[in-house]
């Protein structure tokens, strides 16, 4: 049976083993964006990471928090991710620092309404079926007066893979450029065209938008030049992330025998203009965050 279409690919081990693949932040980007999350809320105001992937951010977050000890609780519904994050927690120290819910994050938001000072998301909306319910539910979680933080990476490998189509950022890497207009144009061959989410994950204005018409506002943006770093990458990579589908854009309305057909059509465009797949290569990337409160 194919799992293409599962709701949490993230469940599937090799969708998890291979999620840090195009996506290395370095620690400094990562310990800027966490202080961030914690200065945003009051003195041992209660945070919930909601989604914490493999949990890099995580562990750098409760690293962190070991000075102001606010209390941390993180969700997310693949025990696969939760695995890796722990095994980080783990190897710093940390985990008893923070408490790790292995449960749907909608059915978690339900029974803890009211509960939480401020909610940090990035990136998890494209997972489920009903986007607006999420942001519905983090909202009904929310003690008066608390505060929503969530951000996306602008780069073009982020923008590029997801189908976003303005021109943020430039086409830094050509290459990077042709395959993607290329996958796209195949699996429109295909019939199978892609069809870009309407909360994707490298672009969270949408989601900000949302919550203002909800009554939110936005306190702060991040400084352009706060989070800005070198997205490194190789083709290889990306290309194992389309035939192996380990982001969900790769699997959207697809099975494995056309995901396998379009890495090899890649291959032979690769070939065909001799571009190389395993040089390192690099584009400018920035992590852009928004803290939010009600105004109501």
């Amino acid at each position: 049976m194919d799992t293409e279409n599962d709701r949490n690919i993230y469940a599937i081990n090799q969708v998890a083993g291979g999620y840090d693949l195009l996506r290395d932040v370095p620690e400094a980007v990562l310990d800027e964006y966490g202080i961030n999350i914690l200065g945003a809320t009051s003195p041992q105001g209660m945070i919930l990471e909601a989604g914490f992937g493999t949990g890099r951010l995580l562990a750098r977050l409760a690293f962190q928090n070991r000075v102001s000890g606010h209390p941390l609780v993180a969700v997310d519904s693949s025990a696969a991710m939760a695995d890796l994050a722990k095994q980080k927690l783990v190897a710093a120290g940390l985990d008893r620092s923070v408490e790790v819910v292995t449960q749907d994050l909608v059915e978690y938001l339900e029974g803890h309404r009211g509960q939480f000072d401020l909610v940090h998301f990035k990136a998890i909306l494209h997972c489920f079926p009903e986007p607006v319910l999420v942001l519905d539910k983090i909202t009904s979680s929310l003690k008066s007066g608390g505060k929503i933080v969530t951000g996306h990476e602008e780069s073009q490998v982020e923008a590029r893979i997801e189908g976003l189509l303005r021109p943020y950022p430039a086409a830094d890497d050509q290459d990077l450029e042709m395959i993607l207009k290329h996958y796209f144009e195949l699996r429109r061959i295909m019939g199978k065209e892609f069809m870009p989410r309407l909360f994707p994950a490298g672009d969270s204005q949408n989601a900000v938008a949302y919550l203002q018409a909800k009554g939110y506002v936005v306190e702060k943006v991040s400084d352009d030049q706060t989070m800005n770093f070198t997205r490194q990458f190789r083709l290889a990579d990306l290309l194992a992330a389309i035939g192996g589908g380990t982001f969900g854009v790769f699997r959207d309305g697809l099975v494995t025998a056309e995901r396998e057909t379009l890495y090899r059509q890649l291959l032979e465009f690769c070939h065909s203009h001799n571009i190389d797949r395993e040089r390192v290569r690099a584009v400018p990337a920035r992590w852009r965050q928004y803290v939010l409160v009600s105004a109501l």
